[in-house]
This record gives C-alpha cells, sequence and structure tokens, in this order.
C-alpha cells in the first residue's frame, strides 16, 4: 500500500462500478474508507469495507444537490483541512463545476466554465479536434430543426446517432432512449430524431460514421494538474465492449497498450488548451484510414477507471497530490504512466472470464487477453479478496448470471438453443429472488 500523508479527503459523488474502483485506489493509498454521496444505493458500493456510502433520493439534479450542500455536506466539507470533489458521472461533474457556494478548503479538480461545457458538448468537442492532428470521426451536427425535413445519412450505413449532450439526455427515460443510437436506415434516423426532440430533449445530435471493426475501440486518461501539466497516463485497449442498450459505449474488458505517437498528440492538446482536471477520451482505430478517431472527452474518470490503477496509475493519489499542490516544484514533463511491459501488464474485467471468453468477439484484442486470463494476470472490477464477505459473494453471483443473459439477449456471439434454455431459466429464478431479497441495483 503506498502511503498518502497530505491533508486532502477526498468526496466522491456517484454509487456506481467508478466509485468502487476510486474507493479501492483510496484504501489503497490510505487503508480508509471513502467518503461517497450519491443519489442511488447502487451494488457496487455495498456491502463494503471500503465505502462510506450516503444517499440522498435526486442528488444528480440541481435543486436536490444544492438542498444537500445545506442540509450537511457542506458542514462534514468543513470539518476538514481540505476537500477535493469528485464527480463520477456526467452530472455529479457538471453540478459541482457550477455550484457557486463551496467553501474555501474546496478543491474542484476540473476546467473552467467555458472549457468544461466545450470539451463536454461532443460537436464543439469535435470543432476544437478540428485545430489539432488529433481528428474526430466524420459528423454531421443536427438540431431541432432537421425534425421538420427528412434528414438522409450523407455516411454508409450503419451510422451513429449521438446526443451532444451527454447529461439532460442521461437523465431522459422513455421507451427506445438509449445511450447512443446505431441506426441502419434513414428511416429510423429521423424516427429517433423526432422521437427525442418530442420528449422534450433541447440540445442538438451528431449524426457520424460508424467506426466498424471489433476490437478496435480504446480509451485514454490524464490528469491534468492545475498548472496545466499532465501528471498521469493511461492508454487502454478494449476487448470488450457493452452491448446493451443502456450501456453502449461501456466498456467490459481492456488491458494497457503503448501508442506514444497518439499519447504525444493528446497530452500536448490538453496542455495547449489549459486543460485541467481528469480528460477521458474514447477513441476507435479506423482500419479504413489507419488512424485514431476521437468519440467523445468526458470531464471525468472514466466508470472503469481502476483498470489503470491495476496497472500503475492511482488517479486518486494524483488529485490529492495536485490539491496539496505537491507538483508545483515538479519538472513540467514529469508524468506516471501506465505499465505497458508485456510481462508486467493487467487486464481489467467487468464480466466474468468465463463470459468474457464466451461473447467477447474474435479479435487480436480477445487473444492478449485470453492469454492474459490464462496467466492468472487480471483482476475483476466488482471483486477483492480485502473486501470479500457473503453479502457481495451473493452480489457476485447476481451480477454474473446478470451479464451471461444480457450478452446473450444483445450480444454478437450467440450460444446453442439448449443453454439459452438454461441461461434464461438462471436469470428468471435468480432476478425473482433478487426482488424479494437484497434487491441489488445496476443502473443509474
Amino acid at each position: 500500500m503506498t502511503e498518502y500523508a497530505g491533508n486532502t479527503v477526498p468526496f466522491f459523488f456517484g454509487t456506481d462500478e467508478n466509485a468502487y474502483g476510486v474507493a479501492r485506489m483510496y484504501y489503497d493509498l490510505t487503508g480508509q474508507k471513502a467518503i461517497i454521496y450519491g443519489a442511488k444505493n447502487l451494488s457496487a458500493t455495498r456491502f463494503s469495507k471500503f465505502t462510506d456510502v450516503t444517499v440522498i433520493p435526486h442528488l444528480s439534479q440541481t435543486i436536490a444537490f444544492a438542498k444537500a450542500m445545506q442540509n450537511g455536506i457542506l458542514d462534514r466539507i468543513k470539518s476538514f483541512k481540505r476537500v477535493v470533489l469528485i464527480g463520477l458521472g456526467d452530472a455529479y461533474a457538471k453540478l459541482i463545476r457550477e455550484y457557486a457556494y463551496f467553501p474555501d478548503n474546496v478543491v474542484r479538480p476540473y476546467p473552467d466554465a467555458e472549457m468544461f461545457e466545450q470539451v463536454t458538448d461532443k460537436a464543439r468537442f469535435y470543432q476544437l479536434l478540428e485545430k489539432t492532428e488529433l481528428k474526430p470521426a466524420e459528423y454531421v451536427e443536427l438540431s431541432k430543426n432537421d425534425t421538420e425535413r427528412d434528414v438522409k445519412s450523407p455516411f454508409p450505413f450503419p451510422v451513429m446517432l449521438k446526443a451532444t449532450d451527454s447529461v439532460s439526455w442521461g437523465s431522459m427515460k422513455y421507451s427506445d432512449h438509449r445511450k447512443d443510437y446505431v441506426l441502419n436506415s434513414n428511416e429510423e434516423i429521423n424516427h429517433f430524431l423526432r422521437l427525442a426532440y418530442h420528449q422534450g430533449y433541447q440540445r442538438n445530435f451528431v449524426l457520424q460514421r460508424f467506426v466498424a471493426g471489433e476490437g478496435q475501440e480504446y480509451t485514454f486518461s490524464a490528469y491534468v494538474d492545475q498548472h496545466h501539466h499532465v501528471r498521469g497516463m493511461a492508454l487502454g485497449h478494449v476487448a470488450l465492449e457493452d452491448h446493451t442498450p443502456w450501456g453502449i459505449g461501456n466498456h467490459d474488458a481492456i488491458f494497457p497498450v503503448q501508442e506514444s505517437e497518439l499519447t504525444d498528440k493528446i497530452c500536448q492538446f490538453l496542455e495547449d488548451i489549459d486543460y485541467t482536471g481528469i480528460a477521458n477520451i474514447v477513441f476507435r482505430y479506423d482500419q479504413k484510414t489507419q488512424q485514431f478517431l476521437a468519440l467523445e472527452l468526458n470531464a471525468r474518470l472514466e466508470r472503469c477507471s481502476y483498470w489503470s490503477a491495476l496497472n500503475g496509475v492511482n488517479w486518486v493519489e494524483l488529485m490529492l497530490k495536485d490539491a496539496d499542490d505537491e507538483f508545483a516544484n515538479v519538472p513540467d514533463d514529469e508524468m506516471t504512466k501506465v505499465m505497458t511491459q508485456p510481462d508486467q501488464i493487467m487486464l481489467w474485467l467487468q464480466v466474468s472470464p468465463r463470459v468474457f471468453k464466451r461473447y467477447a468477439p474474435d479479435s487480436p484484442a480477445k487473444n492478449v487477453a485470453v492469454n492474459l486470463i490464462r496467466q492468472r494476470r487480471w483482476r475483476y472490477g466488482f471483486k477483492d479478496k480485502r473486501d470479500w464477505n457473503p453479502q457481495r459473494a451473493r452480489m457476485y453471483h447476481f451480477i454474473h448470471v446478470s451479464n451471461r443473459y444480457h450478452y446473450e439477449t444483445w450480444g454478437n456471439v450467440k450460444v446453442n438453443p439448449v443453454v439459452r434454455f438454461f441461461q434464461l431459466t438462471r436469470w428468471a429464478i435468480v432476478r425473482t429472488i433478487n426482488k424479494v431479497g437484497p434487491k441489488y441495483s445496476l443502473m443509474n
């Protein structure tokens, strides 16, 4: 365990897998529980010795967040010498960035308000990239006015339809609402575009060329200190992507890789725009153009953030050191990077090895991941032997069965009908038991 001897305490907002990952990072540093606030008691952070969770209904909404601050959170913040506030979802990050009444002992590791809005709006982020060597996948921007005409895709099908504003889009709930849409016709584009605006969405969309190919997604994260220098950097190769309608864009298997030309460009970009805080950028490698193409930037840690801690980069440590201004006298180009030597890298899994090997589509990335599993060089996102107890064991079983059902239902790889029947039966039994028992919840 790396010991942290500074004076800053982190407050985390969100209770999903990301929260469990940062709680593990904080426990690795201090041996102490992480202070966590969230709107729901999600399974990842339940029954854990790593977490001190306070559930406040609707906390991710503006009014509830402000009330919660005034009704106890600010008093708790004031009891510490210094506090760094870390939002683990898009809504929490934006709320922390915008709230105007924090005391002087609060540190917010985020870019300024204008930069925050620019990089987290997909279309504006793409426009920012046009001035650099980094490129987005080709796109056109669509607005509510486009519902008055028949939109025709300038790209071959399938195409991606994505809301530019993930916060307002993520808060919407209606039938056929998805994180992102993979569409196969102009009729589908117009249907889902009109449906979204009819349901009350106000911002724009991007219609984007779909970058095909299994095992071609990469996730990059960096921490940029208050002096606008990159202090931590990690590039991971995604070996399995979530295929559920609500989870498209999430990652279920990652291992570190080295692509120095790409990471050098990203770090230079972040420093040139005077960025501050965590930046997570998702790329796909386009085999047609032989380029890495950017899909989005998140001004927060990724849901699978613990994969980088497994490989040498503890984001919580970097944020605490920056809050203590420990980087003021450190050379500008000094940074922590993930291990990329073949004999050192670790695979992070959000599904069990059995689910991964059965449902991950064939690709070179899958071959690397399977080899790491054979060498026992992998760890599971929900599972830590220091935090194992009967309640978490039952939760692990529920999640394992749930993952197998969801991948069989929405994944690209299918098993035979007999196995399918037993999976459906098993899932029905486990889900029924869960409804009358612990009521594990995986959804935000």
